[in-house]
């Protein structure tokens, strides 16, 4: 069986309200015979760097973790070679990881443009699903 695990980037805030201009959904799909190996080896890197399995890692928090950026982050490193290596052990993570993903971005003002009383979240959502109905359809032997 496969999983896929959604995320977002933007909002459907209007433009006119500061909203971003983009709506991004990307699924990331594992097989489930994967996904404790998976676990295990992001556990190992929050162990390493925090002493805490269970702390949450978000992409801003990684980014502000650099000793060099003033910005607050709970991940926040004050030695930079640990942070190069916290940057290293993460990239190589994801590059070593079985996924497929698959995005679909929207253009909020080309959307609002054609369909402006519908909410371009849900068109996404219907657009991910369709696209992993498909990814099932053709790795699913």
């Amino acid at each position: 069986m496969y999983i896929m695990y959604i995320d977002e980037a933007g909002d459907t805030i209007p433009l006119s309200q500061a909203g971003k201009k983009f709506l991004v959904l990307t699924g990331c799909i594992i097989h489930e015979k994967d996904k404790l190996g998976i676990e295990h080896s992001l556990r190992a890197i929050k162990k390493k760097f925090y002493f805490d399995e269970d702390i949450e890692i978000k992409s801003n928090y990684l980014r502000y973790a650099n000793p060099d950026l003033s910005e607050k982050s709970p991940l926040k490193l004050n030695d930079r070679g640990k942070y190069n290596e916290l940057e290293a052990d993460i990239t190589q993570f994801l590059k070593d990881i079985p996924v497929t993903l698959i995005s679909v971005v929207i253009d909020k003002h080309a959307y609002w443009q054609k369909y402006p009383a519908q909410n371009p979240y849900s068109t996404a959502y219907t657009f991910l699903s369709e696209r992993f109905q498909k990814f099932l359809e053709t790795s699913v032997k």
